[in-house]
């Protein structure tokens, strides 16, 4: 596995973390109820100030629980 390094991601202050991954960049954002992830083509994020996911997935707080108990 390789390990990351400071050009492979960026950190903010909304609790958001910036990925980049071969041609991806992807988003994970801490929400009041869990986290959402959103991936994008890097090279269209770069053109605009916004651009549509290519894909995006979330996970709830109360699945964590929910996974425990099994």
């Amino acid at each position: 596995m390789k390990r990351l390094i400071d050009d492979d991601y960026t950190m903010d202050n909304n609790g958001s973390v910036w990925i980049d991954v071969r041609g991806f960049t992807v988003n994970i954002l801490t929400t009041d109820e869990g986290i959402t992830v959103d991936v994008f083509n890097r090279n269209e994020l770069a053109e605009h100030i916004w651009c549509s996911p290519i894909a995006s997935t979330y996970a709830f707080d109360h699945e964590l629980a929910d996974s425990a108990a099994e």
